[in-house]
């Protein structure tokens, strides 16, 4: 078994987490307090999964709601970006 950190999917959840930093920082204060933290916490419950995946025995349920939090980040950037909360190089960086 591959240490986690040396998965792609890994690697690309720890990519996905820098450019939403980015994009957080930038947002204006009220909704970088409610939906920017929202964000980031998924981003970071991503990678956490990504590590339970790859020890568990059956990952099906880990990588299950690894889709289902992603889905989330997607909505949410949506969100800012329909409300011009986050630019459009931003968004189309993610």
């Amino acid at each position: 078994m591959a240490l986690h950190t040396q998965l792609p999917i890994y690697r690309a959840a720890e990519d996905l987490l820098d450019v939403v930093t980015d994009v957080v920082t930038n947002m204006q204060r009220n909704f970088k307090r409610s939906i920017g933290e929202k964000i980031n916490l998924e981003c970071i419950e991503i990678i956490v999964l990504v590590y339970r995946a790859n020890v568990a025995a059956d990952k099906s349920p880990h990588l299950t709601e690894l889709v289902e939090r992603l889905q989330v980040i997607n909505l949410l950037l949506r969100l800012g970006f329909n409300k011009r909360k986050v630019h459009g190089n931003s968004y189309a960086r993610d």
